[in-house]
């Protein structure tokens, strides 16, 4: 196979050509191509606006390349960033991020994101780790804190649905491009390879895959691409993502272990539905206190109800008691916002918050004045880890 990039022939006076051969075959092992009486080099891969293609037809080469590439963009921008000799923030260097590496990692999403829809790759896995290994660190939390807490505790999209955006904006490109035109064709014969061979694993066979995984008709018909429809699409991605929470136990203090982190964020510190306040790490406060805010609403802090859960043997969860009072009630989130006698004085002092919240923790902690809300956590977590 002939390809373009690499080789450059003069065809005519103002006109250049690059050309890479392929050699997919072994009995083609021998064959030259030429071109103007010139034999062409044979190549094993070829770099062509940023993105590495090989002859094995693998995107596994182009995804180690920007994996490598982001985990630099990483690092030098976090050594930039140190250069400015600025207390962190937060909302900074989560700007800064998003700027720099996503772009980075994602740069071509819109051909290779399809590859995702049997399942992540090596090199897929460690591209979206990336984006949670930067929270994990700027946040310091433990890695018993799950990827869905991180997410969705920061209100931050997976780089995973980020992807799949940038390819229903290519194919909505696609369908209106005039018919005729080389985009058109070799799209015709990528969805005519993806329906008469299946496990052939092209771009339109990882759309087709993606939209069957989702329980959404195919976009293509009659060997062309039809009307897509993005939102349904992106509804369903955000379905699949909400389903981690489907099916969770009422209470965080009965529920089964397997699950119970999970349990807690989700009914004592997720987001209401319709809920407008304004998240607390907006608020202005130094990093150190922003993490220690994070550390207790995603269950990376030092009360008993997590402690207990890192000493061997492992302290059951019903026996982690408080260890602030005499009460021997479980040492959690809510006995000390809500309950323990230690903290009697930060009750009194803010008796508005808890007499609106009626003794919901999920409403307590996000109401409207998190200055406050943030004043009695912060005095907690203090008083922990002493």
């Amino acid at each position: 196979m002939v390809h373009s990039a690499k080789y450059h022939q003069v065809l005519h006076a103002s006109i250049s050509l690059d050309l890479v051969v392929f050699h997919r075959v072994a009995s083609d092992s021998h064959l030259t191509w030429h071109v103007g009486g010139m034999g062409l080099p044979v190549s094993a891969s070829f770099k062509y606006l940023g993105l590495v293609f090989h002859e094995s037809g693998s995107m596994t080469f182009a995804l180690a390349r920007l994996l490598q590439n982001g985990n630099g963009a990483k690092s030098r921008l976090a050594a930039k960033y140190k250069e400015l000799d600025c207390d962190k923030s937060f909302p900074m260097m989560r700007r800064l991020f998003d700027a720099v590496v996503k772009p980075t990692v994602s740069y071509g999403c819109e051909i290779w994101g399809t590859f995702s829809s049997t399942g992540l790759s090596q090199e897929l896995k460690k591209m979206t780790d990336l984006q949670l290994a930067f929270f994990r660190q700027i946040c310091k939390l433990r890695r018993s804190v799950a990827a869905p807490i991180v997410f969705a505790e920061l209100a931050e999209v997976p780089w995973l649905r980020t992807w799949w955006s940038q390819v229903l904006g290519f194919m909505q490109r696609l369908a209106k491009m005039p018919e005729g035109g080389l985009h058109l064709d070799i799209l015709s014969d990528n969805i005519h390879d993806a329906l008469q061979n299946p496990s052939v694993g092209n771009w339109a066979s990882g759309v087709q895959k993606q939209f069957a995984s989702l329980g959404m008709v195919s976009p293509f018909s009659d060997g062309k691409l039809g009307t897509v429809d993005a939102y349904g699409f992106q509804q369903a991605m955000l379905a699949r993502e909400k389903s981690i929470w489907i099916g969770l136990h009422i209470s965080p203090r009965t529920a089964p272990s397997a699950r119970a982190k999970l349990c807690t964020y989700l009914r004592w510190f997720a987001r209401p539905d319709r809920c407008s306040v304004e998240p607390y790490y907006d608020l202005p406060m130094s990093i150190t206190k922003l993490r220690s805010i994070m550390h207790f609403r995603m269950g990376s802090h030092s009360l008993p109800i997590e402690q207990g859960r890192f000493v061997r043997p492992q302290v059951p969860r019903h026996l982690r008691r408080c260890t602030f009072c005499t009460t021997h009630d479980v040492g959690d989130e809510k006995h000390c916002i809500s309950a323990c006698p230690r903290f009697d004085g930060l009750r009194q002092r803010h008796a508005e918050l808890f007499s609106d919240a009626q003794d919901s923790m999920r409403s307590l902690m996000w109401h409207k004045d998190q200055k406050s809300v943030c004043a009695i956590v912060l005095a907690i977590v203090l008083e922990a880890q002493t």
